[in-house]
């Protein structure tokens, strides 16, 4: 199952819940793409460098480290946080992995919700 959205949208909460409720496994895209910065690796520093620059990171490169992390469990349902972002990452997914998705699911929350959410993030609250 791919589940997608803009961030502040709710992934990790929905995430969260079908985890529990359903027994997939959690492969979140921008923690293995963190994880791969933090080995050192030359796709890590590749990966920092783009992100550093505002750049998407190549689908070819996300998939990669999705095998890989798929490979590391013994689960066989997925949920895939935050990838694909767009019908060209489905494709690719699909065309490296032969892997199609039971399903996509896509959270549709406002804009201005997102942007509310993030920004009351990490917020310290005096009392």
């Amino acid at each position: 199952m791919h589940l997608t959205s803009g961030p502040g949208s709710g992934k990790g909460t929905q995430c969260a819940k079908i985890v529990e409720q359903f027994g997939y496994s959690h492969l979140s895209s921008g923690d293995l793409l963190r994880k791969e910065i933090k080995a050192g690796s030359e796709h890590g520093t590749m990966i920092q460098n783009m992100m550093n620059e505002g750049k998407l990171i190549p689908s070819d490169i996300t998939i990669r480290l999705i095998q890989k992390a798929m490979q590391e469990t013994d689960n066989d349902k997925f949920l895939l946080d935050g990838f694909p972002r767009d019908e060209e990452n489905v494709r690719t997914f699909e065309k490296l992995t032969k892997i199609e998705p039971d399903f996509i699911l896509f959270l549709d929350c406002p804009e201005e919700e997102m942007t509310k959410r993030l920004l009351s993030r990490n917020q310290v609250k005096f009392v």
